[in-house]
């Protein structure tokens, strides 16, 4: 499943100020700022999440993530909004109902999926976290930007 990137560029003066701090802080306070505005998509997905026991909703979190395929770990800042349980739970259903799934046996040939059993169906995906990314884009940058530059701040101060 491909993830919502919310990328905040033409920044310079923080730009600028991250070239003053050491590299170890400079990432500190980014990931605290990133980790405080996905907190508003966060609180939205568990909103709008499909829900049976709870379980589920529970189980969406914000957590460090090592970025992208390709990227350098030490060049990326990244996290995740995720669903589920690290190992597979009870709650392994929430990405299912949120990209969607097939019903019914699938029908295979020389180990390839050529179709599926009669009467089994597509069950449309209900999209709950990107919807919830996509509402709270525009503030969850906001705050993000203002969770960096307050960050530097404090770093600097501290110097």
């Amino acid at each position: 499943m491909r993830g919502v990137a919310i990328t905040i560029t033409g920044i310079d003066e923080i730009k600028r100020a991250f070239r003053e701090l050491p590299a170890k802080v400079a990432k500190k306070v980014v990931r605290q700022a990133l980790r405080k505005g996905l907190k508003l998509p966060l609180a939205a997905a568990k909103t709008d999440a499909p829900v049976d026991t709870g379980a589920g909703r529970r189980s969406l979190r914000v957590r460090a993530s090592k970025g992208p395929r390709g990227s350098r770990p030490r060049d990326t800042i990244a996290m995740a909004l995720l669903i589920g349980e690290r190992s597979p739970g009870k709650t392994w259903y929430m990405a299912l109902q949120e990209r969607g799934y097939h019903t019914g046996k699938r029908i295979r040939s020389g180990g390839k999926v050529v179709g599926r059993s009669p009467g089994s169906r597509k069950i449309a995906g209900k999209h709950y976290m990107r919807r919830a990314l996509h509402a709270t884009e525009q503030a969850a940058r906001e705050l993000i930007i203002t969770e960096i530059t307050s960050g530097i701040e404090r770093q600097a101060s501290h110097r």
